[in-house]
């Protein structure tokens, strides 16, 4: 067990979430700043899912950062961080329910989803309702295997 190259990658981790939260905030401020729509316009909607988007980003990343930041101050927190991302069981089990793959083309959903909306509401509508089914039906398969495994 290598505890400092796992502290550089955890480093790592951190400053990728650091400039997470700050291009989320970037994203929020524009729209706020760059985007004035009429009142009955149906294009606030995806003004709104950004801005929300933005601000539930930007919580979940300050959440990890912390705790990161938390084990990084902690001997013990890291190497119970470091057995828990290099558990065997786990990661068969995250790789049986596509988890990496999954939330990544959900991501892209998502983002095409927001620039379509611009266009089209159903388009966006269609594309959110795909990505969480699709983040759904991984995470359902996740506590099967977790359950079998």
């Amino acid at each position: 067990m290598n505890l400092t190259a796992y502290k550089k990658t955890v480093e790592k981790r951190l400053n990728l979430m650091r400039v997470l939260v700050a291009c989320f905030l970037i994203v929020m401020a524009a729209v706020n700043l760059f985007v004035d729509l009429p009142e009955d316009d149906p294009r606030n909607f995806i003004t709104g899912m950004l801005i929300g988007m933005g601000c539930g980003g930007s919580i979940v990343a300050l959440f990890i950062i912390m705790q990161q930041s938390k084990a990084l101050k902690d001997e013990n927190k890291l190497r119970q961080m470091y057995i828990e991302e290099h558990d065997e069981r786990h990661r068969m089990i995250m790789q049986k329910a596509g988890q990496p793959l999954v939330i990544y083309l959900s991501l892209v959903l998502v983002a095409a989803g927001l620039i379509a909306g611009f266009f089209s509401i159903t388009v966006t509508i269609t594309l959110t309702a795909a990505a969480i089914f699709q983040l759904l039906a991984s995470v359902i398969l996740k506590f099967i295997y977790c359950k079998k495994m």
